[in-house]
């Protein structure tokens, strides 16, 4: 991280997408608390954030076990995208939270057969088949 942080200190300028893909990266080799960190930092530019960065910001909140985070940041800025619709279930799916889970399957506008399959997959692997 010796580059990145040389990087901030010059005057290149750096975007959404950069940050997208290092935050991305750190969560794949799991160093979530440094993710985090460079997250933070992505927040000081004050981007609006695409699908894609609200996206991979519930799952860093998810590994971080930031419901509530999460849950702020996806109403804030409210995408009706089966992208970050799945990131969402995923999160109460990784927390087992079945009531979160079918209520935002109940709350999302647009569905398609992988987010169905999706929690149907989970409800029926944890004996909760009358959800």
């Amino acid at each position: 991280m010796g580059t990145y942080k040389e990087m901030l200190g010059s005057k290149v300028a750096v975007d959404q997408v950069f940050f997208n893909i290092l935050i991305n990266g750190l969560m794949k080799q799991k160093q979530y608390e440094l993710a985090f960190e460079v997250f933070q930092t992505m927040e000081t530019k004050r981007y609006h954030y695409n699908e894609y960065t609200v996206s991979v910001i519930i799952q860093l909140y998810s590994y971080l076990g930031k419901q509530q985070e999460a849950l702020q940041l996806y109403k804030l800025y409210n995408y009706d995208s089966i992208f970050v619709n799945s990131c969402l279930i995923k999160m109460y799916i990784h927390w087992k939270n079945f009531d979160r889970i079918v209520q935002v399957l109940g709350d999302i506008k647009k569905k398609d057969q992988v987010i169905y399959s999706q929690v149907i997959k989970v409800l029926l692997q944890n004996n909760k088949q009358s959800q």
